[in-house]
């Protein structure tokens, strides 16, 4: 699974950014003392929900945390969906509670 990090100091704007370590080119990633580990998780969905609950403004990296880049709030709502639909297609989730 991924390693999800996200900048404890946040840009100008005040947002924080979400990265993965794998994906992310070394002169994006956060500092040694500015990057916060927020452990291995399902996907950069996940991620951006589990960071919402400290930071209240939050996106994932242009290089590599993409599908979450620009999503804002949104990831509040789109991560329960994703996994619903992402454990049904998998077989895990009887089609009655997705």
């Amino acid at each position: 699974m991924p390693s999800y990090y996200i900048a404890r100091r946040p840009q100008a704007d005040g947002t924080h950014v979400l990265h993965e370590r794998a994906k992310c080119p070394p002169d994006c990633f956060p500092a040694r003392e500015d990057a916060e580990y927020l452990g291995e998780l399902l996907d950069a969905f996940q991620a951006i929900a589990l960071v919402r609950l400290n930071y209240r403004h939050v996106n994932g990296c242009l290089w590599c945390a993409t599908e979450v880049h620009e999503l804002g709030t949104e990831a509040e709502v789109a991560w329960p969906a994703a996994r619903g639909a992402a454990g049904q297609r998998a077989g895990h989730m009887p089609a009655t509670l997705a």
